[in-house]
């Protein structure tokens, strides 16, 4: 089970590494991050004014 797990993770890391060569996925994976920590802020910043 371990095997297929660090197999899955090592064809997600190919297959990203060879997308970020290109142009438009670098700009695709700078945008996604960038969408996640933004919602995690307005998730934390929202959380925290109900305390």
């Amino acid at each position: 089970m371990l095997e297929f797990f660090a197999g899955c993770t090592s064809l997600f890391t190919d297959t990203f590494s060879a997308s970020c060569n290109l142009d438009f996925f670098q700009f695709l994976a700078a945008f996604l991050a960038f969408e996640v920590c933004f919602g995690l802020f307005l998730f934390l910043f929202h959380g925290s004014k109900k305390l």
